[in-house]
């Protein structure tokens, strides 16, 4: 069958330690042999979600989604939402599901008015100002921040569309595949700002 980019990175790794999840497993001291193991990941990820969930709180309500699971302590946000298709969005980048998440909780009748995102990534905060944009223009009331954690900086994606240009927003998926290709060698290694600095002084 067809392979993956991420199914060849994947295998490009080698062969790691399998280990089980639970309350007892030590941390791994070699991470990297940790996630040359897929399973290990996907039941991190599980062991992760479920413990997430214990920390909800009545000032925050936590939903997570692990694969095909909506998990959550509160079951009357699923109820209420009976259109929610977690399967919509099939891609294996973790910054693409995010997004694709975030657009559908835009499109589904939900009672929060704001939504925030946790990221280190860039990827994120470029796709979502680009797909945020058709949202604006529909007069979409929710209010979408995306959090960049290493710095702490807080941006409104309104705010941004605003100051860019509406030709960059929605030339930035185009960025964001230029950007990412690895797998040519001339953009192996290199940074987004410096890709962005060059697109911006050839605008000017």
């Amino acid at each position: 069958g067809r392979v993956t980019l991420k199914e060849a990175t994947r295998t490009n790794r080698g062969s790691g330690t399998r280990l089980k999840i639970n309350e007892e497993c030590s941390f791994p001291k070699n991470f990297e042999s940790f996630l040359q193991v897929s399973q290990n990941k996907n039941d991190f990820n599980e062991y992760l979600s479920k413990k997430f969930i214990d920390m909800d709180s009545d000032n925050q309500i936590l939903v997570y989604i692990y694969k095909e699971n909506i998990l959550t302590l509160h079951p009357e946000i699923i109820a209420s939402n009976t259109d929610i298709d977690i399967n919509r969005c099939q891609s294996e980048e973790a910054d693409q599901r995010l997004v694709c998440l975030t657009l559908h909780c835009l499109s589904t009748p939900f009672f929060f008015k704001q939504i925030v995102i946790n990221t280190i990534d860039t990827d994120v905060l470029i796709l979502l100002i680009a797909n945020f944009l058709t949202h604006l223009r529909n007069n979409s009331g929710i209010s979408v921040y995306v959090k960049m954690i290493r710095s702490g900086v807080y941006h409104d994606l309104r705010v941004m569309i605003l100051e860019l240009d509406h030709s960059i927003c929605e030339a930035l998926p185009f960025f964001y595949e230029f950007s990412s290709c690895d797998t040519v060698p001339n953009f192996f290694s290199k940074g987004k700002c410096e890709i962005w600095d060059i697109w911006m002084e050839d605008r000017s």
